[in-house]
């Protein structure tokens, strides 16, 4: 009967020590996040300084500008497959086809003399 309630004791000793353990994380996590906010506000003061500085030897900056290739916007569209109006006529067909006939031709050929 004596180790049940030792038992119990560990077990409620060890919740304790869990709860406390818990709430000193939030606490660190509260002073953390509010360092992050100071550090964001103290960084966009940064930024807009040095934009105004640059605005005044005249090279303006955008926020937010990127680099390389401008986003497409939502009227450009892209058609795909083949190009319209570049059509092949019935003789240029008729060479290809017997072009691919004769390397058929030559392949199987090749597989009979094996």
């Amino acid at each position: 009967m004596a180790t049940r309630g030792r038992k119990s004791n560990d077990l409620a000793s060890y919740a304790e020590g869990v709860g406390t353990f818990l709430g000193q994380v939030r606490s660190r996590w509260d002073q953390l996040s509010k360092e992050r906010g100071h550090l964001a506000k103290q960084l966009r003061g940064v930024v807009d300084n040095a934009q105004a500085m640059l605005s005044e030897i005249g090279e303006g900056v955008q926020r937010g500008s990127r680099r390389g290739r401008p986003a497409t916007t939502a009227t450009k569209t892209r058609r795909r497959g083949r190009p319209k109006g570049r059509k092949m006529s019935a003789a240029a067909r008729a060479k290809i086809a017997a072009a691919q006939r004769k390397r058929w031709a030559a392949q199987k050929a090749g597989a009979k003399k094996k």
